[in-house]
């Protein structure tokens, strides 16, 4: 698993067509992200209950 920290306006790159963007918020609030990615990427929110555990 890979964490990162990442400023306002950052993003990560994910093969050569998927992009998230970290938005802001953070520190206890919500935080907002956009994806950029092809219509035929399955994207999905999942629940906190669904993360693997020792994921915090």
């Amino acid at each position: 698993m890979l964490n990162l920290t990442l400023r306002a306006r950052e993003s990560v790159k994910i093969g050569e067509d998927v992009r998230i963007y970290f938005e802001g918020g953070g520190a206890g609030e919500k935080i907002r992200l956009s994806i950029d990615a092809p219509r035929d990427k399955r994207i999905e929110r999942v629940a906190v209950e669904n993360v693997p555990a020792g994921v915090q």
